[in-house]
């Protein structure tokens, strides 16, 4: 998962307007962790990604497990 999907562009464009250096993130709603490539992208290292399915926990961890 490195690619930065077209649905994710505004928030790359966001986190490139911001004035201050962002270090670490609170991802409500993680589903599979679509957003990692973004966040990989923009040297966030510390990333706590919460999701409520079940059934998602296994993906989302595999998708994130390598940052």
């Amino acid at each position: 998962m490195t690619d930065i999907h077209p649905e994710h562009e505004m928030l790359d464009q966001c986190l490139a307007s911001v004035p201050c250096k962002v270090t670490g993130v609170l991802h409500l709603g993680a589903g599979i962790g679509q957003e990692a490539p973004v966040y990989v992208k923009h040297g966030i290292q510390r990333v706590v990604w919460v999701e409520a399915n079940p059934q998602l926990i296994p993906r989302l961890r595999a998708n994130v497990e390598a940052l």
